[in-house]
């Protein structure tokens, strides 16, 4: 299926690294048509079926007001088109991406921690036959030279690739759509081709597609407990999800 991937350019950050071959006529090459998102994703969803964060921009520190940090409205909007059947592919990469990286997780339940300069890995996708993202990855390795993971998952969630111990790859199904996190982008390398690629076409390709008013209605947390989640956050008192072993 042809899809709309959108990408972040310009201010909020860039996808993949310097390579012969840009992401965006790879993805395009696979049928797909790109287009790029250099500023609020407010008012820039609805044409899109898929969007790629890539590498965000933490220029001047990687905190919460950083380039590539959700911005105001951008939650909601973000929310609401998932609900209707977009699908958000959030990348990390860089030491300490971690504060802006939260920023787009922890409205959602999820939490980024562990960061460490020297994480180098290869997390091995799962195995879920009913999971068409997995299609052609499922006992391949996705190259991480990685520098977090995932300390704090919804019930819901599933584990794409990693442990319990350290999760490196997750998909929350939300409504008619999901959000993936990939804690660091090591194989958006566009020179080298191995199983994150594949995975990353596999969006494209099996994404249910935007669809307004397709999704279950989302119910927006009221403010005071969005502070509440943050606070919980901020102490390590939330629950560690449970995962089922691959």
């Amino acid at each position: 299926m042809a899809a709309s991937v959108g990408v972040f350019t310009g201010s909020r950050g860039t996808l993949g690294f310097a390579g012969s071959t840009s992401w965006t006529e790879l993805i395009t090459n696979q049928g797909h048509t790109v287009s790029t998102i250099g500023g609020s994703l407010v008012g820039n969803l609805n044409d899109k079926d898929v969007v790629v964060s890539g590498l965000l921009n933490f220029a001047g520190g990687a905190t919460a007001s950083a380039p590539g940090a959700a911005q105001p409205g951008e939650i909601a909007a973000l929310t609401d088109w998932i609900t209707d059947g977009g699908v958000f592919v959030l990348t990390g990469e860089n030491y300490g991406f971690r504060e802006t990286y939260n920023t787009w997780l922890n409205p959602f339940g999820v939490n980024l921690t562990g960061v460490s300069t020297n994480f180098n890995a290869s997390a091995t996708f799962a195995s879920d036959p009913t999971n068409p993202y997995l299609a052609n990855v499922t006992g391949q390795s996705i190259p991480i030279s990685n520098r977090g993971w995932y300390d704090v998952l919804p019930t819901g969630a599933e584990i794409l690739a990693g442990g319990s111990a350290t999760p490196l790859v997750f998909q929350l199904d939300i409504g008619a759509g999901s959000l993936i996190g990939i804690a660091d982008t090591q194989f958006l390398k566009n020179e080298f081709p191995n199983a994150g690629r594949t995975f990353l076409f596999n969006v494209a390709e099996f994404a249910p597609g935007f669809e307004e008013g397709s999704g279950t209605a989302a119910v927006p947390l009221p403010a005071g407990l969005v502070l509440l989640l943050s606070s919980l956050f901020g102490v390590g008192m939330m629950r560690r999800r449970t995962a089922t072993p691959a």
